[in-house]
């Protein structure tokens, strides 16, 4: 609320099902890092939208229509 920007803007960056469990609860874009705890099927299924294989990738994430759905 602080930030007034809905939580759909955000990125949540990890490498966990939690990670992911916890960008679908509130709402984020789940990004998935399987260089991480696990693989890229495993982050797929408990909800990554998105899957980056460096970290820099991010840049490409934030510059993409992906990152800021309407």
């Amino acid at each position: 609320d602080r930030l007034k920007t809905p939580p759909r803007n955000f990125v949540f960056l990890g490498d966990t099902k939690g990670d992911m469990q916890t960008a679908g609860n509130a709402n984020m874009l789940a990004v998935g890092a399987p260089w991480g705890f696990r693989s890229r099927d495993e982050l797929q299924r408990h909800g990554a939208k998105l899957l980056i294989e460096h970290p820099h990738e991010l840049i490409d994430v934030f510059r993409s229509d992906a990152a800021y759905p309407v």
